[in-house]
């Protein structure tokens, strides 16, 4: 899988992406191919030119694509909402559960 000639470190100059294999996307990020997990069970597929990377189990610190920003999820404990800011999953609220309900993330105060 991925795309031909393009690897992760090397040049590139337009914004786009490309599956670098089922579990993680290339994205163009200041002119270099950055490696973004894709930890869902979707991992990243390849439909034309659309890249799709499964964020859903994403953990705090992994890289998510740039346009994603503000898409959320639970922690893997339940105990945190994570969120993708400025190209990273931070942490952005402490829970005493978090879970998704009805398409929304519901964060209980701790």
């Amino acid at each position: 899988m991925g795309c031909a000639g393009v690897e992760e470190g090397a040049s590139c100059t337009s914004e786009r992406f490309a599956c670098a294999d089922v579990d993680a996307a290339l994205e163009c990020r200041e002119g270099r191919w950055t490696r973004l997990p894709c930890r869902g069970l979707a991992g990243c597929e390849e439909a034309g030119e659309v890249v799709r990377c499964d964020l859903s189990e994403n953990r705090e610190g992994d890289l998510c694509p740039l346009e994603a920003y503000g898409q959320g999820r639970c922690a893997d404990d339940g105990r945190a909402l994570l969120e993708c800011r400025q190209g990273t999953m931070i942490k952005t609220r402490e829970c005493s559960s978090c879970a998704l309900s009805e398409g929304l993330l519901v964060c209980a105060p701790p």
